[in-house]
């Protein structure tokens, strides 16, 4: 899991950035993302009250949010004159090739995705809670949370599995063709 986590670390990070900047800064950021993501899964893990078992706020948060920031970084112009440019028509780069604006644009960004997403958050938290709650309680949880709605839903998970898929073949002995 850890191989695959940091693989997508990587790609959540490069994302922002994909059309603006080359292939050696693209490493670059992949590498920073990956080891920020990895850094932010620990510090997740510390904290009792964070529920992210699979670790998307980690990979994909995190790993978003420092993308953002190293477009600001390593943007070059070059890249995509297209997609880099004033109003007016002038270039625009990131802190590497010698303008530091774009960081700063892609740090007020940052911020505001940190604040907008806070809030749908916390709003949405306080929805949850006050309608079904926003965990299982204990005996959810040793119940087994796909065996909870076996009644509402359909079978249990376990008496589901033995009857899915096709019959197992039968084998025939070497030479005899199967009846």
């Amino acid at each position: 899991m850890g191989l695959t986590t940091g693989a997508v670390a990587g790609l959540a990070t490069i994302t922002p950035a994909a059309g603006y900047v080359g292939p050696v800064p693209a490493i670059a950021i992949g590498a920073v993302g990956a080891a920020a993501c990895y850094y932010a899964g620990i510090a997740a893990r510390k904290i009792k009250r964070f529920d992210d078992a699979f670790g998307v706020t980690a990979t994909h948060g995190v790993g978003g949010l420092a993308g953002m920031l190293m477009v600001g970084i390593f943007a070059q112009n070059r890249i995509n004159p297209a997609g880099l440019a004033t109003a007016n028509g002038s270039p625009i780069n990131g802190l590497i090739s010698g303008d530091g604006s774009l960081l700063w644009h892609q740090t007020l960004a940052v911020l505001a995705v940190i604040g907008l997403t806070a809030a749908l958050t916390y709003g949405l938290g306080i929805i949850i809670r006050a309608t079904i709650g926003l965990r299982a309680t204990t005996e959810q949880e040793d119940l087994g949370l796909g065996g909870m709605f076996a009644d509402t839903v359909g079978p249990a998970p376990l008496e589901f599995a033995d009857t899915v898929g096709p019959a197992p073949l039968e084998q025939a002995p070497m030479g005899k063709a199967a009846a």
